[in-house]
């Protein structure tokens, strides 16, 4: 915020002759302490100005700034949003009328990955660009499903905790280049900075401050996708939530928001009905819809979606009758079943347990998440 307040009273290349030289520009960066416009100087000095020109030049990233003309509108006003940008593919695509946030869990179900693949492929074929920070779990499901049919009318937005230049995670190298080709990449973070548990949480609210509403697929009582939920309630943006099964650890806080009183919606229909007037499905009937996720698609299994193992991958599990395999098996849910549950269950101890989950991972037949697993 202190860089937004700056800028909105000086122009930047005064700020930056002003930082560089241990002076005060206006009266707002005059009131940091002195010990901070120093702080603010060696960075100023030690930077290469040249080469960050030269960096922004050869990965076609642009630069934009508070005031500046391309600057998106949605964040111009928002008091607590970023000041500058950093952005590769279309960036006007910030300020296009229909822009929705699909959010939720790293640490997903393929429930939750199947419903985010679903909700981005859908709400592309509707017009609509998906906003998601391109995080693993649902993030990538969501940015998989609006990219699974090129040429659709809607366009992926990805905001990123980190540098343009830091793809992260590195299993989505080539989810940020299709994002960048279809799309737009935007961050805050100067190049080379990686990203951090506080830079995720100013990114979340760049998110929310884009967005005309949010859909949140799955998330913990004390999860990040919280935060952006936050962040969205503050700025009156509607929140939506998929509801999960009761019980679920990944849905304990999209259950919770439900009990608060949150709309509830199933699919991208119920989204866009519950949007109104303006936001059909290109003015067709929504009824007609697809329902159900392809699984063949080749960028749901690139990103972890859920999908299983490759045959070739998989490798057999002898059940004996009364066979530990089988115990524990039984003692999975469809929904994310906590290891001590298991262990509970089948009275045998922690190492053994996870051993013989262990197997049954490699065998497809059980998907482990943090601290739980799944059957598949």
């Amino acid at each position: 915020m202190g860089l937004r307040r700056i800028l909105e009273t000086s122009p930047p290349s005064q700020v930056w002759l002003a930082a560089r030289d241990g002076e005060p520009a206006n009266d707002h960066m005059e009131r940091y302490p002195a010990v901070i416009r120093m702080r603010w100087q060696r960075q100023a000095l030690g930077l290469d100005l040249a080469r960050l020109y030269a960096c922004c030049v050869e990965s076609a990233t642009a630069v934009s700034y508070l005031g500046s003309s391309d600057f998106p509108k949605r964040l111009a006003g928002d008091r607590k949003g970023p000041a500058v940008l950093f952005s590769q593919g279309e960036l006007g695509l910030l300020d296009s009328p229909r822009c929705i946030a699909v959010i939720g869990t790293r640490e997903a179900t393929g429930y939750g990955r199947d419903v985010a693949w679903q909700l981005g492929r859908d709400l592309s074929e509707a017009g609509v660009n998906v906003i998601s920070g391109l995080a693993r779990g649902i993030d990538g499901a969501v940015h998989s499903g609006a990219l699974a049919d090129l040429g659709q009318p809607g366009s992926p937005i990805g905001v990123v905790a980190g540098g343009i230049d830091m793809v992260y995670p590195r299993r989505h190298a080539e989810l940020f280049q299709q994002v960048k080709a279809n799309g737009v990449l935007v961050t805050e973070a100067y190049f080379r900075a990686p990203a951090s548990p506080l830079r995720f949480k100013l990114r979340n609210r760049i998110i929310a401050g884009l967005s005309d509403a949010v859909v949140i697929v799955e998330s913990r009582s004390k999860g990040g996708s919280m935060i952006t939920v936050a962040a969205a309630m503050e700025r009156k943006v509607p929140v939506y939530v998929v509801p999960g099964p009761v019980g679920s650890i990944a849905s304990s806080g999209t259950n919770e928001l439900l009990v608060r009183g949150h709309h509830a919606i199933r699919d991208a229909a119920d989204v866009l009905e519950a949007l109104g007037e303006g936001w059909g499905l290109l003015g067709e009937d929504l009824s007609g819809m697809e329902t159900g996720v392809p699984r063949s698609s080749s960028l749901v299994r690139g990103v972890g979606s859920g999908a299983s193992l490759p045959a070739s991958s998989k490798q057999p599990v002898d059940f004996e009758s009364g066979g530990l395999e089988a115990a524990v098996l039984a003692a999975v849910d469809c929904t994310p079943t906590l290891t001590a549950t298991i262990v509970l269950r089948t009275g045998l101890d922690i190492g053994e347990a996870v051993l013989n989950l262990t197997r049954l991972e490699k065998a497809g037949m059980v998907r482990r998440g943090g601290g739980w697993w799944e059957r598949i």
